[in-house]
């Protein structure tokens, strides 16, 4: 009798689990696997759509503050210079420039030496008791590793006696720096610049 009772219930197990296949198998066909492969594709696409969106975002935020500390950097440049001239501070003056560079002087483009325009700056400065640079920047165009800027210029220059009996002018410049630089290993570098004067026209820089 056991053995009868043990018999039937294998086989009453085997008989739910071969109808629940079968159930599952025609739920399966037709209609129904194509719905879920459908969904499927539909869930994927959606999630490649979040993931490309979520490294937009994180791409343009990294461009943004990329932008905001090449920004700052460059103001920085801006700022160490009117503070080297007016300080003499010639080795903080090095600092800012390329080795060589291009100035703007008598109607062209000339290469100079870092090392001769704070020969030539000193000399010039020298001539007077006190400078004093403002530094207020117009605009900053930054494209990839090249920058240009305009800022003010606003220099005024205190006379003293000199050598001979001669005495140097209070003169004050008025007009516009025109800066371009580059992206460097050690930091923004001036590499071209001008002096557009709107008065005064006597400088050195």
């Amino acid at each position: 009798m056991l053995n009868y009772i043990t018999s039937y219930g294998v086989r009453l197990g085997s008989k739910l689990i071969t109808d629940c296949l079968n159930t599952i198998m025609k739920l399966l066909d037709g209609r129904y696997i194509r719905i879920l492969f459908a969904v499927s594709i539909l869930s994927m696409l959606s999630a490649c759509i979040n993931i490309a969106s979520t490294t937009d975002i994180a791409t343009s935020q990294e461009k943004n503050i990329q932008y905001l500390m090449d920004r700052t950097a460059i103001e920085d440049v801006v700022k160490a210079y009117a503070l080297s001239m007016d300080t003499r501070d010639w080795e903080l003056h090095r600092s800012i420039f390329t080795e060589q560079y291009k100035l703007f002087r008598r109607g062209q483009y000339i290469d100079e030496s870092i090392e001769d325009r704070i020969s030539r700056l000193d000399r010039f400065t020298n001539n007077y008791l006190w400078t004093q640079h403002l530094a207020s920047i117009y605009s900053i165009e930054i494209d990839g590793d090249k920058a240009f800027v305009i800022s003010t210029l606003n220099a005024n220059h205190k006379g003293k006696e000199l050598e001979n009996g001669r005495r140097s002018n209070d003169y004050l410049m008025i007009g516009h720096y025109h800066y371009w630089l580059e992206r460097a290993e050690n930091g923004w570098k001036i590499y071209q610049m001008q002096v557009k004067r709107f008065r005064n026209p006597r400088s050195s820089q």
